[in-house]
């Protein structure tokens, strides 16, 4: 292989790593956004199943009161607040939590496979580096 060749490619070799670096450090960073969110989150669900807890209260019975106004106040309740607000903490809230998982351990794979791919072309480059060595010292 031709020094000149051997340049071009060192080069090239120097780009490659550099891409990937940025491309690591972007993932880097927002998996560092997801973390932070994550643990944002976490307190929440104590927050959601605290109102859920609230909006049962004053619990309504035949002893304090009652009536069509009570029974329509109830199911009003139960419609728009209770059940609503059980599905959140049931499903919406425990589907984010399991989103925002998946998504930190993909980028956390992405993010190995990168570092990966940059230790492969440090390896690359030491060998094109060796082989300008040696050409240049027989030249």
């Amino acid at each position: 292989m031709e020094m000149e060749q051997l340049s071009s490619e060192i080069s090239s070799v120097h780009t490659a790593i550099s891409h990937l670096n940025h491309a690591a450090m972007v993932k880097q960073e927002q998996l560092e956004r997801l973390q932070r969110c994550e643990s944002q989150l976490a307190p929440l669900e104590d927050d959601l199943q605290n109102y859920s807890r609230l909006i049962k209260k004053p619990e309504l019975h035949s002893e304090n009161w009652m009536g069509s106004n009570a029974q329509e106040f109830e199911g009003i309740r139960e419609e728009s607040m209770v059940t609503p607000l059980n599905e959140l903490i049931n499903f919406q809230y425990s589907q984010l939590k399991e989103s925002l998982a998946n998504k930190i351990s993909e980028l956390k794979s992405e993010i190995q496979s990168l570092q990966s791919q940059v230790s492969s072309q440090r390896a690359r480059l030491s060998q094109l580096e060796s082989q300008s060595k040696e050409l240049a010292a027989n030249g």
